[in-house]
């Protein structure tokens, strides 16, 4: 599972530039009973470059969905992700 939007991403010199279909899949997760961190990779395209890693905590719900279904499931409530597809 991951997600395809068009993304800003800031370079290390100052300059954000629109990274168009960018794949953006979880690789990690780490948590507790009661909340996860994933590590968001952002990549050119699937099985493409690299370009940024962000991480993000959310709430989990040790009774739902697997942890990362909902790593997911989260990610597209945030601003920088709405309206992403899933791929």
């Amino acid at each position: 599972m991951a997600l395809s939007k068009t993304v800003k991403i800031n370079t290390n010199i100052g300059i954000d530039v629109d990274v168009p279909d960018a794949y953006i899949k979880i690789a990690s997760i780490i948590g507790n009973k009661s909340e996860m961190t994933a590590e968001v990779h952002i990549c050119k395209s699937q099985g493409g470059e690299l370009l940024q890693r962000r991480t993000h905590a959310y709430s989990y719900k040790i009774d739902g969905a697997n942890p990362i279904k909902q790593g997911y499931d989260f990610l597209k409530t945030l601003p920088e992700f709405s309206d992403a597809k899933d791929c």
